[in-house]
């Protein structure tokens, strides 16, 4: 399976980090050539339960805004898991930065509205791949870390449709950087696993060597 010349980005703004029990509030699905975007989707969901202030804090989305703008989070999550699965189907990869974050939240949403997914596409998570590609390179790799080493931008980060873009563009910029193209896109969700768990071993132990709590560390890419 050769690589696309498309991608196909994905972001959620939520009410908090839990993806067993809190909601989406805000979601971005965009598909991106190198040159340009080829189409893109937004919404603004009535997640059905209060959204905290120190989610609001991140996102800048409210209560009253969501109450009065934001689509019932049935049809919302439909919508959303309609354009994910038009890309899988098309063969396009979904590119999701902290993929373990947002693949999980849009699986429990549909499974509680309802909504069926069907077999997971190929997922590129540019966290894990830079990590594997860079991983000797100090500092952190959020994603505002990653527009800043590729020398591109953001202008309205934390909102779910800059935040997919920019996923994407960093996406770009690693194939560009990396073998990645030596590897078969089909592969590519075993090798992130394997990254994945050799860049979360390593971490755990360099906490533990620190009398740091590592607990919260995951051996598994839940992809």
């Amino acid at each position: 399976m050769t690589w696309p010349s498309t991608f196909v980005g994905f972001d959620l703004e939520t009410t908090g980090i839990s993806p067993s029990s809190d909601r989406i509030v805000s979601a971005a699905v965009v598909a991106m050539s190198q040159d340009s975007i080829l189409s893109a989707h937004s919404w603004l969901v009535n997640p059905g339960i209060a959204i905290p202030a120190e989610a609001t804090a991140v996102h800048g989305i409210t209560n009253e805004r969501v109450a009065a703008e934001g689509q019932a989070a049935p049809v919302a999550v439909r919508e959303i898991v309609t354009q994910l699965r038009a890309a899988w189907d098309n063969g396009l990869p979904v590119v999701a930065y902290n993929a373990a974050f947002d693949i999980p939240f849009i699986w429990h949403e549909a499974d509680r509205h309802g909504v069926e997914i069907g077999a997971i596409g190929v997922v590129l998570d540019p966290l894990v791949i830079w990590r594997q590609l860079e991983r000797y390179r100090p500092g952190k790799k959020r994603l505002a870390d990653a527009v800043s080493r590729f020398g591109l931008s953001v202008e309205d980060a934390h909102e779910a449709m800059a935040d997919a873009k920019a996923a994407v563009e960093v996406m770009f910029n690693l194939v560009e950087l990396g073998s990645l193209g030596e590897v078969a896109l089909d592969e590519m969700m075993t090798s992130q696993a394997s990254w994945h768990r050799e860049w979360a071993v390593d971490f755990k132990a360099w906490l533990e060597e620190r009398g740091k709590d590592a607990s919260d560390i995951s051996l598994t890419w839940p992809m």
